[in-house]
Protein backbone atom coordinates (compact mmCIF):
# COMPACT_ATOMS: atom_id res chain seq x y z
CA UNK A 1 0.00 0.00 0.00
CA UNK A 2 1.66 3.43 -1.05
CA UNK A 3 0.65 6.69 0.71
CA UNK A 4 1.22 10.06 0.19
CA UNK A 5 0.11 12.61 2.92
CA UNK A 6 0.56 16.49 1.14
CA UNK A 7 -0.85 19.64 2.94
CA UNK A 8 0.17 23.49 2.54
CA UNK A 9 -0.63 26.29 0.39
CA UNK A 10 -0.82 28.43 -2.69
CA UNK A 11 -1.02 31.60 -2.91
CA UNK A 12 -2.51 33.48 -6.23
CA UNK A 13 -0.84 36.15 -5.57
CA UNK A 14 2.73 35.38 -6.69
CA UNK A 15 1.86 32.02 -7.35
CA UNK A 16 3.64 31.25 -4.33
CA UNK A 17 3.54 27.25 -3.18
CA UNK A 18 4.36 25.80 0.45
CA UNK A 19 3.66 22.22 0.46
CA UNK A 20 4.77 19.23 2.89
CA UNK A 21 4.60 16.10 1.68
CA UNK A 22 4.80 12.82 3.94
CA UNK A 23 5.17 9.74 1.78
CA UNK A 24 5.05 6.29 2.98
CA UNK A 25 6.00 3.62 0.62
CA UNK A 26 5.36 5.83 -3.04
CA UNK A 27 5.68 3.67 -6.02
CA UNK A 28 8.42 5.05 -8.09
CA UNK A 29 6.97 3.52 -11.01
CA UNK A 30 5.48 7.04 -11.15
CA UNK A 31 8.55 8.39 -12.27
CA UNK A 32 9.28 5.58 -14.79
CA UNK A 33 7.79 7.85 -17.91
CA UNK A 34 10.78 10.59 -17.32
CA UNK A 35 13.26 8.07 -16.64
CA UNK A 36 12.49 5.72 -19.59
CA UNK A 37 15.50 6.30 -21.23
CA UNK A 38 17.50 5.54 -18.36
CA UNK A 39 15.72 2.95 -16.62
CA UNK A 40 13.34 0.86 -18.72
CA UNK A 41 12.33 -1.08 -15.60
CA UNK A 42 11.62 0.61 -12.14
CA UNK A 43 9.96 -0.99 -8.65
CA UNK A 44 10.59 0.14 -5.21
CA UNK A 45 9.54 2.79 -2.74
CA UNK A 46 10.38 5.92 -1.63
CA UNK A 47 9.79 6.96 1.88
CA UNK A 48 10.42 10.33 3.89
CA UNK A 49 9.64 14.07 4.08
CA UNK A 50 9.36 16.34 0.85
CA UNK A 51 8.82 19.99 0.92
CA UNK A 52 8.47 22.33 -1.97
CA UNK A 53 8.07 26.09 -1.63
CA UNK A 54 8.15 29.36 -2.95
CA UNK A 55 7.43 30.62 -6.39
CA UNK A 56 6.50 27.82 -8.92
CA UNK A 57 9.00 29.32 -11.32
CA UNK A 58 11.59 28.96 -8.36
CA UNK A 59 10.46 26.58 -6.35
CA UNK A 60 13.01 25.16 -3.26
CA UNK A 61 12.64 21.60 -2.64
CA UNK A 62 13.94 19.91 0.59
CA UNK A 63 13.79 16.31 1.94
CA UNK A 64 14.05 14.81 5.27
CA UNK A 65 14.47 11.23 6.18
CA UNK A 66 14.29 9.67 2.35
CA UNK A 67 14.72 6.41 1.13
CA UNK A 68 14.22 4.28 -1.33
CA UNK A 69 13.15 0.66 -0.41
CA UNK A 70 13.13 -2.37 -2.20
CA UNK A 71 14.14 -0.62 -5.38
CA UNK A 72 14.87 -2.44 -8.45
CA UNK A 73 16.05 -0.51 -11.16
CA UNK A 74 16.97 -2.10 -14.91
CA UNK A 75 19.24 0.21 -17.20
CA UNK A 76 17.83 0.38 -20.45
CA UNK A 77 21.54 0.80 -22.35
CA UNK A 78 23.20 -2.35 -20.69
CA UNK A 79 19.90 -4.60 -19.83
CA UNK A 80 21.24 -5.02 -16.05
CA UNK A 81 18.38 -5.04 -13.21
CA UNK A 82 20.07 -3.77 -9.53
CA UNK A 83 18.59 -4.11 -6.86
CA UNK A 84 18.63 -0.62 -4.74
CA UNK A 85 17.96 1.20 -1.86
CA UNK A 86 19.69 3.80 0.56
CA UNK A 87 19.31 7.14 2.07
CA UNK A 88 19.49 10.29 -0.35
CA UNK A 89 18.64 13.88 0.78
CA UNK A 90 16.62 16.70 -1.92
CA UNK A 91 17.80 20.39 -1.80
CA UNK A 92 17.84 23.25 -4.44
CA UNK A 93 20.93 21.98 -5.86
CA UNK A 94 19.98 18.21 -6.30
CA UNK A 95 19.63 14.74 -5.22
CA UNK A 96 22.39 14.21 -2.99
CA UNK A 97 22.92 10.14 -2.41
CA UNK A 98 23.78 9.27 1.58
CA UNK A 99 24.17 5.81 1.76
CA UNK A 100 23.30 4.26 -1.29
CA UNK A 101 23.63 0.62 -2.38
CA UNK A 102 23.19 -1.33 -5.28
CA UNK A 103 23.37 -5.18 -5.80
CA UNK A 104 23.17 -7.34 -9.15
CA UNK A 105 21.07 -11.03 -9.41
CA UNK A 106 24.35 -13.16 -8.58
CA UNK A 107 27.05 -11.83 -5.43
CA UNK A 108 27.84 -7.99 -6.97
CA UNK A 109 27.58 -5.22 -4.97
CA UNK A 110 28.26 -1.48 -5.00
CA UNK A 111 28.14 1.92 -3.63
CA UNK A 112 26.84 4.74 -4.79
CA UNK A 113 27.77 8.38 -3.94
CA UNK A 114 28.02 11.98 -4.84
CA UNK A 115 24.90 13.82 -6.46
CA UNK A 116 22.56 14.76 -9.77
CA UNK A 117 22.22 18.00 -9.38
CA UNK A 118 19.92 20.60 -10.76
CA UNK A 119 18.77 24.30 -11.52
CA UNK A 120 15.23 24.72 -10.54
CA UNK A 121 14.35 21.41 -11.32
CA UNK A 122 15.68 21.51 -14.87
CA UNK A 123 19.33 21.29 -16.23
CA UNK A 124 20.25 17.99 -14.62
CA UNK A 125 23.89 17.06 -14.40
CA UNK A 126 25.50 14.15 -12.70
CA UNK A 127 28.61 14.41 -10.13
CA UNK A 128 28.45 10.52 -9.21
CA UNK A 129 30.44 7.55 -8.47
CA UNK A 130 29.53 3.95 -8.09
CA UNK A 131 32.69 1.69 -6.44
CA UNK A 132 31.78 -1.96 -7.65
CA UNK A 133 32.49 -5.15 -6.34
CA UNK A 134 32.04 -8.17 -9.08
CA UNK A 135 28.81 -6.20 -10.43
CA UNK A 136 27.40 -7.52 -13.53
CA UNK A 137 27.67 -4.35 -15.87
CA UNK A 138 26.38 -5.73 -19.45
CA UNK A 139 23.65 -8.50 -20.10
CA UNK A 140 22.90 -7.85 -23.92
CA UNK A 141 21.57 -11.13 -25.58
CA UNK A 142 22.68 -11.12 -29.13
CA UNK A 143 18.76 -11.04 -29.85
CA UNK A 144 18.06 -8.10 -28.39
CA UNK A 145 21.00 -6.14 -30.36
CA UNK A 146 23.01 -5.64 -34.45
CA UNK A 147 25.94 -4.35 -32.26
CA UNK A 148 27.81 -5.56 -28.85
CA UNK A 149 26.41 -8.11 -26.69
CA UNK A 150 27.09 -9.95 -23.98
CA UNK A 151 27.72 -10.51 -20.05
CA UNK A 152 30.18 -9.08 -18.29
CA UNK A 153 31.25 -7.98 -14.49
CA UNK A 154 33.78 -5.58 -12.76
CA UNK A 155 35.24 -4.36 -9.80
CA UNK A 156 36.70 -0.84 -9.79
CA UNK A 157 35.22 2.60 -9.74
CA UNK A 158 32.72 4.40 -12.23
CA UNK A 159 32.33 8.03 -12.34
CA UNK A 160 29.09 9.73 -14.09
CA UNK A 161 29.54 13.88 -14.68
CA UNK A 162 28.20 16.59 -17.09
CA UNK A 163 24.94 17.12 -18.34
CA UNK A 164 21.85 14.92 -19.25
CA UNK A 165 22.62 15.13 -23.06
CA UNK A 166 26.18 14.91 -23.13
CA UNK A 167 27.33 12.34 -19.96
CA UNK A 168 31.17 11.39 -19.52
CA UNK A 169 31.41 7.61 -18.32
CA UNK A 170 34.67 7.39 -16.88
CA UNK A 171 35.51 3.13 -16.10
CA UNK A 172 38.65 2.37 -13.60
CA UNK A 173 37.68 -1.24 -13.71
CA UNK A 174 38.80 -4.73 -14.02
CA UNK A 175 36.70 -8.03 -15.35
CA UNK A 176 35.44 -10.00 -12.45
CA UNK A 177 33.77 -13.61 -13.19
CA UNK A 178 33.52 -15.35 -16.02
CA UNK A 179 32.11 -13.55 -18.93
CA UNK A 180 32.33 -12.62 -22.61
CA UNK A 181 31.60 -9.43 -24.98
CA UNK A 182 31.13 -9.73 -28.85
CA UNK A 183 31.94 -6.55 -30.49
CA UNK A 184 31.52 -6.73 -34.08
Amino acid sequence: RSNINAYGTYKPEGSILDIATDLDKFSISYAQPMLSDVFSEMEGNISGNIDLSGPISNLAITSNDTRLEDGLLRVAYTNVPYKAEGTFHLDETGAHFDDFKIRDNYTGTGTITGSINWDRLRNMTFNTSISIDELEGINILESNNDGVYGRVFGTGNISLTGPMNSILLSIDAVTAKEGQLHIP
